[in-house]
This record gives C-alpha cells, structure tokens and sequence, in this order.
C-alpha cells in the first residue's frame, strides 16, 4: 500500500467506525460494506469497484494489530500536513517530507538539506528502485495494489469450514416435552443437540459454529428433525394444534353426554357433546395442544358415533321403536338438491344464452339468487338456469324488469298457495278416516270372529248371535 494513503484516507472514515472500534467492530462494518460493493454484486459500476477496493484496503490495515498501530501513529505526527518532493519551504510553504520524517528515518532534517524525489512506482517505475512505497517497508506495509491474493490487489477473507446437514428420527412424545440427541461424525466426534419441546416433523434445527472447522471459522451443523407418527393423536399441519377422534354412542350425540378426552401431558379433558350432535361434528378445547417458545396450541376433538356390529333382541326392538318414532324425518330429503349442478356465472351465463353483466343484473335486482360458495363466489343450479331462460323470454317479448318482478311474485304465490292445498287436501283425508272409523262398532261372533259394522246398522242374528260387543270409538267430537 502505499504509504501516502496513510496520510491521504481515513480508513476509520471509510468503514464507517470510531477510531477507537474494537477489533470485531472492523470486521463486521468491512463485511457489511464488502457485501453491499461487490463488484459481484455491481458489475459495470467502476464507482462500486473504486469504493470496494477502498473498503478493502483500510481492512487490510486496521485489522492487522501492529499495522493499525503504525498507521495511528503516521495519521497522528502528518495530521494537517501536506508532504510535497520540492526543495526547503516548497511552493506555497508547504513542510518538507524529510523535515518532518528525518528523525525517523535517520535524515539530514533541519541543516543540510537535500533534494529528493519521491514515487509511487516500484522497480522499473518513473521513481525507479526505492520508491515511495520502498521508504515505508520498514513498518511492515502492503506496497499499494500489486499485492498479492485478491482482486485488484486486495486479499479475500479466509474461506469458512463447511456446513454439515444431517437429520434424525424422535419419538412423538419427545417432540411434546422436547428431548436430546447425540450425533456422530465419521471421525468419531460426537455432538450434542437440544431438540426444543412443540418441534414439528421435518424441522430444521441449526447449530452454529459446529460444522467443519476454517480458516474463516466453522461452518453451520443443521438438524432435520422428523417425529415418528402416534396412533391417536395428530398434529395439524402447519400449527401447533393437535387432533384427536373419540368415539360416542348415539345416546350421547342424540341426548348430549360430557366426555373425557385425553391430552398430551397424559390427562384428561372434561368436553360437552351436546344433543343432537352428528358424527364429524369438531370441538376446540383451547391451550391443551402443543407448547411451544412461541405459545401453546390448541387441541382439537372429533367425535365419530359408533355403531354396534351386533344388537340383541332388546336393543334391536328400540331402535325399531326409535325408527317408527322418527318415520317422519328424511335426513335424505334434499340430498337430489345437492347433488344437482352447479354453474359458475360464465358457465350458467352462456346457457342461458345471456351476458354475464346481464346475469348479474338480474342477480341485483333479486330476479335470481343464486347459493354462495366459500368465498362468495356464486354458484347456479338448473332452476336458478331456467328461470333465466324465463326472464330472458319475457325482456325478448317486451316486458319490463320491473313486470318481470310482479310475475316472478305471482307465480311464487301460485305455487306456495297449490303447496298448501295439497296440505290441506292430506289434512282433510286424515280427518275423513278419523271420522269413519268412529262410526264403527266391532263385535266378535261365537267363533271368535271380529266383525265391523256402520253406526244405525242392524245385523242379523244369524250372522252374530249371541255377539259381544267389545269396542265402539267415541265420536270425533267426544276425542
């Protein structure tokens, strides 16, 4: 390097740091500046290039003990001074550079004085052998850019070891409470790594500093960590929570029950299922699932009903019982409703042979209304389709959207007003065979035989001598 610099550049400046910066304070400002102008990371950018090797340059000196010592010293007896080649005094009355380095170097200083010439160049430069560079090499310096190892003249950092990537396998009870594990490199070293508690399987771990050793330092060991899989419990992917399915009978999920669920720790948790619960129904049972640095999960129950494989003939006559009790109720009844299609709004807009604007028209003004899947997005089934088409049929013929409305309305009323005439229609059906079987009467003849007969009716005693009557039904009035 040359020695000029010393004087010209403040390396301190240059990095960034104090002049009383510690060692590791140069170091991570040169690392930080030396990433950010790379010329790598600026090709083309001669300014980058010129600020690299300047950032390179004050590392070379200030992380080196006895260079920094010797350039602290130089910037500290030329501070202020500008050092010409010229004769006593020089133009302009600049100090000379033998009158203030005489005594250092043994010259002549104040008396006798001699003109001297000084260079940058090295052997075979302008300034020819001893140069300026040659005045500074006893202090152990770098002579300027031809130095040797690195780009342009300065040296590249000592290369660090190697990474070292490994993995294990922990039980699933180790990632809860978090474990230990002893690793064995091929020389026979062994490393010790703390598993945390809550580790997920396929987690990497990194240890710094514990892979193989440089001149840069050691590299990185990284852990990956997989959990061998439990029987019952599961953890949700991507969180902390973990799941479990429970079993119920059905009088639990048709009356309601509270169950015990076991946890992670070993215990158990108290969960309601209340009546009428269905199986796949999900519960959240809030700070039982895995501990974590960061917090805990949650645990998660599904309950499934369990169904008997075999019943005997008690239970098989309640669940008769139940079923007769229950005939009313069609758990399938609109599962043909499911099933049926369902268009997207493009695709219902081009079979209905209309602009998707259109159909969204229609769908403001509450013509259409169309279910909603997760999202929001609209979903049209074939009757929403054709009451488009109908819609579609009454613009073509002239009708107004708001007439449109009206006949949409009146064709609802129709259809609610022939819905419940076939109610009332059952219902008078029902009250006919009321009223005709209380106006029966039932008799059993002397051969055991049972006869019905109308109200007023006389029959003949041939038939049912010495009959018995053994019921008759109170009118309907009487009920």
């Amino acid at each position: 390097m040359a020695s000029q610099d010393w004087i010209d550049k403040d390396f301190y400046s240059i990095l960034g740091v104090s002049k009383d910066a510690s060692a590791a304070d140069v170091k991570k400002a040169y690392r930080k500046l030396a990433r950010q102008y790379h010329p790598d990371q600026n090709p083309g950018d001669a300014e980058a290039e010129q600020r690299f090797k300047d950032i390179t340059e004050a590392n070379s000196v200030l992380s080196d003990p006895e260079e920094r010592k010797q350039y602290d010293a130089i910037r500290a007896m030329g501070s202020g001074a500008r050092f010409t080649a010229g004769g006593p005094g020089g133009a302009g009355g600049s100090a000379n550079f033998e009158d203030l380095f005489g005594d250092i170097f043994g010259g002549g200083g104040g008396g006798r004085r001699r003109r001297t010439t000084y260079s940058t160049g090295g052997a075979g430069g302008p300034g020819g052998p001893g140069g300026f560079e040659d005045l500074f090499a006893q202090f152990g310096g770098q002579t300027g850019y031809g130095a040797p190892g690195g780009y342009g003249g300065y040296q590249a950092p000592p290369a660090r070891g190697e990474d070292i990537r490994t993995e294990t396998t922990i039980p699933f009870r180790s990632s809860v409470h978090g474990t230990t594990v002893k690793l064995r490199r091929g020389n026979g070293q062994e490393t010790t790594v703390r598993i945390p508690r809550g580790v997920r399987d396929g987690q990497k771990l990194k240890l710094a500093g514990k892979g193989h050793s440089g001149a840069g330092g050691a590299g990185d060991l990284y852990v990956t960590v997989h959990v061998t899989p439990h029987p019952f419990f599961r953890r949700v992917e991507g969180t902390d929570d973990v799941e479990v399915t429970v079993p119920i009978t059905f009088p639990e999920a048709a009356l309601g029950a509270t169950i015990e669920v076991p946890v992670l720790d070993g215990g158990t948790v108290r969960v309601k299922v209340p009546a009428g619960t269905s199986s796949g129904r999900r519960f959240r049972v809030k700070g039982r699932g895995f501990g974590t640095a960061k917090g805990t999960g949650n645990l998660i129950v599904t309950v499934e009903v369990h169904v008997p494989a075999e019943l005997d003939e008690q239970a098989q006559a309640a669940v008769r019982a139940f079923a007769e009790a229950t005939a009313d109720e069609d758990p399938r009844a609109r599962l043909a409703e499911k099933a049926r299609p369902l268009f997207v709004i493009s695709v219902a807009a081009e079979i209905a042979e209309m602009h998707p604007q259109t159909l969204r028209q229609y769908d403001r003004l509450g013509l259409v209304r169309p279910s909603r899947a997760p999202g929001r997005a609209r979903r049209y089934s074939q009757r929403d389709i054709e009451k488009l088409q109908q819609i579609q049929v009454l613009s073509q013929q002239g009708v107004s959207l708001e007439g449109i409305r009206r006949i949409l309305q009146l064709e609802n009323q129709v259809a609610a007003l022939r819905s419940r005439v076939a109610e009332l229609s059952r219902e008078l059906e029902d009250a006919r065979d009321r009223a005709e079987e209380s106006s029966r009467i039932f008799a059993a003849g002397v051969g055991g035989d049972v006869v019905r007969m109308a109200r007023g009716a006389r029959p003949r005693a041939r038939k049912i001598s010495q009959a018995v009557v053994l019921y008759r039904p109170p009118r309907q009035q009487e009920r």
